[in-house]
């Protein structure tokens, strides 16, 4: 276990407080399905989408480092264009990202969202047995545990070492089991052996440890969930997985890359839970790749000949701030906010012990690490401390050596990477099949292995081994209606996708926006090839029924020289424009966020961009039809609808995405209905520090939209369905008692001072990235509008899980819906066919998508205003999805 190094009040080394870091868990790991685009592909490229990836952004984390080895995950960015529809189950986010979790947090509360006497089963659709990724608990303990707090001196949060040294005394100590921090057992410890000592396997530290009775668990209370699951860890390590982070891996099992510096690690998330047909095992495959360079080795990459220092510094920051990091002495990620150019091993701070000590000497000290003369002259990362840090009065920034750190995820080259990619895509993309047969050799690993039997035994617990059957409903495919006859809808196929149907039955839009005052913007070399796509893009315009003028010019650019008054200087001589439409070279970022920022924030019109490689691709026929129907519905067309009987009704998506150029805040998208068809919408954008920046936020712009939708329909909205993304397992409390309450606040002033009868507010969590998984006939992925809405959902709960959009490779991930509020009191058949009619109405796709268009416009706006933009669009805006 670290010593904590205190940070000086003034830093010696710049000035600043410096903390050298104690030990902590790992972050999160990458599921089997976990797209591995590359970045550029993760950039918004408008006009070449051909299906949303609705996994969100991605999260990067750590692994173990076998000497200099070490570990990492990939980091992705959300890929709102890539054709990719797997999906991806992580944890935390680098470089921007979102934050909610997937897995059970068996330490909060349990907060109750279902009405006494609710039937949340619903009966429409076709029923059918599914098999789940669920193990059914058959045997349970029925005895009193004793929870017991165990503290370290000197302070150690390296959980393994922690573990290591309490086994010096497992003799005295008999049957327990021990996660790093709570320790359970069937009897009290005699006060003589309440106070222990121990040493580090260096035999350089000793330690005393502090046992204190926290009090008694019974089998019916919560805390019991937390007690299985240290049982169920334990019991893996029996079976030679290796805990890394939140989850377990087999080393044994890696794959390696050897070229690429990398390896694969094939593990398992398990939780054990209280579900509808009792304690359920829940166990899903993950992977972890492994990087095996250091942040040094990268340094050394960057450095050029002939670079100057200041060159190099800048090229360094932007390659290493707000990435994550691994140092592998005790497995902890950090995210870097800075390099510290001046700072160097050499340095020195203040040891928790009041001793002032150099970087160098405190590693040699506390980890037996020798810093070689060579070493001494690396600049420092600096890191942010962490909520778990301050907790613990660590204030200060947190110092790293370089040569100790290793770079978690895939770097921007390696996404680039096509081969690579495609290597990893080789043992990430599991279909039903190969997962099924994977967690079934897992749990017989677990049943026919003596040593898990015998701990299982000790502890009365016995799961069956095979997995859970439950029952799952599969809706009825929706009705598409287009133009030009509303009455004579299509139907989707049996993957949620219309495109041949609307094709083959020459169905237009339902209300075409003509483009109309417009200019086209293309390097020189691809003017003619941009003028040949524009034919191709007006045939088709007239296919669907809409009309494509000639643009007012098509204006040469010199891609080398770009900015918003190159920008300027060539577009405002036209006037009020329509939409500007840029064909690109490459989808580079910087690019990227100068056309978006120019058009949003100066013009005040939709943008259309273009990568000049498609001008000439085979498919152009289908791309201009794709192209021009995201244009239509930017402009403010609507291309189908499907039908909702209920009236006034306003359906909302909230989502929440970190932004990269605003450091510490974040973007809070929110997007609501404003036609009786649910069709038309309105779209803000606000910025918050933390979650009451964004409850209040919420308030203002909920506030905005109630007004607006009563400037347009004459009227307000009688109900209002919320479908809330982002939220972690730890927040639905705060959800409750501080969103909800705003909005009730908005609804209370505005229905108010419009004398009106207050609306029926029904509130939905929704969560895409979960582990729960489940198989048709025990090998095949679940069908397009399967809902399943008992067995594995929670008895606590107002939960469902829907299958609303197919995946092309993988295993479908379900999307979890939790009504924490519903005024409405719909039987809940009729709440599951409403928010699967609105996974019909995501206008960048002619086909469903994992989430109701609400909730994936707000999740799209949140992230180009994170990643590219940075303030909110100019008010003409707010009536047009310019972000599709």
């Amino acid at each position: 276990m670290e010593q904590e190094a205190k940070s000086l009040g003034r830093g010696r080394a710049k000035g600043r407080n410096r903390f050298v870091p104690q030990g902590a868990p790992a972050g999160s790991d990458i599921d089997s399905d976990a797209s591995v685009m590359s970045f550029s592909t993760a950039l918004e490229i408008d006009s070449i989408s051909l299906r949303d990836n609705d996994a969100g952004s991605q999260s990067s984390s750590s692994t173990y480092a076998p000497s200099s080895t070490v570990t990492g995950t990939t980091d992705n960015m959300s890929s709102d264009e890539s054709v990719s529809t797997t999906r991806q189950s992580t944890e935390t986010g680098s470089s921007g990202g979102r934050t909610s979790t997937s897995n059970y947090s068996q330490e909060s509360s349990i907060v109750k969202t279902i009405n006494d006497g609710f039937n949340k089963v619903g009966e429409d659709g076709h029923k059918v047995q599914v098999v789940t990724n669920y193990y059914q608990m058959n045997e349970t303990p029925d005895f009193h545990l004793y929870q017991f707090r165990v503290d370290f001196t000197p302070v150690e949060d390296n959980t393994s070492i922690k573990k290591a040294l309490l086994r010096q005394h497992e003799d005295t100590l008999n049957k327990y089991v021990f996660d790093g921090s709570v320790m359970y057992r069937t009897r009290l410890i005699p006060k003589e052996f309440q106070t222990l000592h121990a040493t580090s396997v260096a035999g350089n530290v000793a330690y005393t440890i502090t046992i204190r009775l926290v009090g008694q668990v019974n089998p019916e209370d919560s805390m019991y969930l937390q007690f299985y699951n240290i049982v169920m860890r334990k019991t893996m390590t029996l079976i030679n997985m290796e805990e890394l982070g939140r989850n377990m891996y087999d080393r044994a099992a890696a794959i390696k890359f050897p070229q690429d510096r990398l390896e694969l690690w094939p593990g398992f998330i398990t939780a054990i839970r209280n579900h509808e047909r009792g304690t359920l095992l829940c166990v899903e495959v993950t992977h972890k790749v492994l990087r095996t360079c250091t942040v040094l080795d990268l340094m050394r990459a960057i450095k050029q000949p002939g670079m100057s220092a200041n060159d190099f510094e800048k090229a360094v920051r932007a390659e290493i701030e707000d990435t994550i990091v691994m140092t592998h002495y005790n497995r902890r990620t950090y995210t870097i906010s800075d390099v510290d150019f001046k700072a160097t091993p050499a340095s020195s701070f203040r040891g928790q012990d009041g001793s002032i000590q150099t970087y160098a000497e405190y590693y040699q000290r506390r980890y037996n690490i020798t810093i070689t003369d060579e070493m001494m002259k690396q600049p420092l990362l600096v890191s942010k401390p962490k909520k778990k840090d301050i907790n613990k009065g660590v204030t200060g920034d947190i110092y790293l050596l370089p040569s100790l750190c290793n770079p978690t995820g895939l770097s921007n080259d390696m996404r680039k990477n096509f081969s690579l990619m495609k290597r990893l895509s080789e043992h990430l993309h599991m279909d039903p099949t190969t997962r099924k047969k994977k967690l079934d050799e897992f749990m017989y690993r677990l049943t026919t292995n003596e040593k898990v039997q015998e701990e299982f035994a000790a502890w009365n617990i016995k799961f069956a081994a095979t997995a859970l059957n439950t029952e799952a409903r599969i809706m009825k495919k929706q009705q598409i209606v287009l133009g030009p006859d509303p009455d004579s809808p299509i139907l989707p196929d049996d993957k949620g996708d219309w495109t041949r149907p609307m094709k083959t039955s020459r169905s237009e839009m339902l209300k075409p926006e003509h483009v109309k005052r417009w200019v086209v913007m293309s390097p020189p070399k691809d003017v003619p090839a941009t003028r040949s796509f524009l034919t191709t893009l007006k045939k088709m315009g007239q296919e669907i029924g809409i009309q494509v003028s000639q643009p007012l010019d098509i204006i040469e650019y010199d891609v080398n020289r770009y900015d918003q008054t190159i920008l300027d200087e060539k577009i405002r001589n036209f006037g009020q424009l329509d939409l500007v439409f840029f064909v690109l070279p490459n989808n580079t970022l910087r690019r990227y966020a100068e056309i978006k920022n120019y058009t949003t924030l100066v013009l005040g019109v939709p943008s259309q961009c273009f990568l000049s490689k498609n001008l000439t691709n085979k498919n152009l026929n289908s791309i201009a039809s794709k192209v021009i129907i995201q244009m239509t519905a930017k402009l403010g067309g609507v291309p189908w609808s499907v039908k909702v009987p209920l009236k006034k009704l306003m359906v909302l998506g909230l989502d929440v995405y970190h932004c990269s150029n605003r450091k510490g805040e974040s973007a809070g998208a929110l997007v609501a209905t404003s036609s009786p068809s649910l069709t038309s919408y309105l779209s803000l954008v606000s910025f918050h520090k933390d979650k009451s920046e964004l409850a209040t936020n919420l308030f203002t712009d909920f506030t905005i939209m109630l007004q607006e939708s009563m400037r347009i329909n004459q009227y307000l909205p009688s109900k209002i369905v919320m479908y809330r993304d982002g939220v972690g397992e730890g927040q639905i409390g705060y959800v409750l008692s501080h969103e909800i309450a705003q909005m009730k606040l908005a609804i209370t002033d505005v229905y108010g001072a419009a004398g009106e009868e207050m609306p029926k507010l029904t509130f939905v969590i929704v969560t895409k990235k979960i582990n729960t998984r489940a198989f048709l006939n025990g090998k095949q992925n679940l069908p397009v509008g399967t809902v399943i809405d008992t067995g594995v959902t929670l008895p606590e709960r107002y939960d469902f899980f829907l299958v609303s959009q197919d995946v092309r490779q993988g295993t479908v991930s379900p999307t979890n819906y939790n009504v924490v509020l519903d005024e409405m009191a719909m039987p809940a058949d009729r709440l599951q066919l409403l928010t699967y009619k609105m996974c019909h109405l995501y206008f960048n796709w002619s086909g469903t998508v994992a989430v109701p268009a609400p909730c994936q416009y707000a999740h799209k706006l949140a992230y180009i205003t994170g990643v590219a933009i940075g303030e909110r669009a100019l008010p003409s805006l707010t009536e047009k999805l310019w972000y599709l």
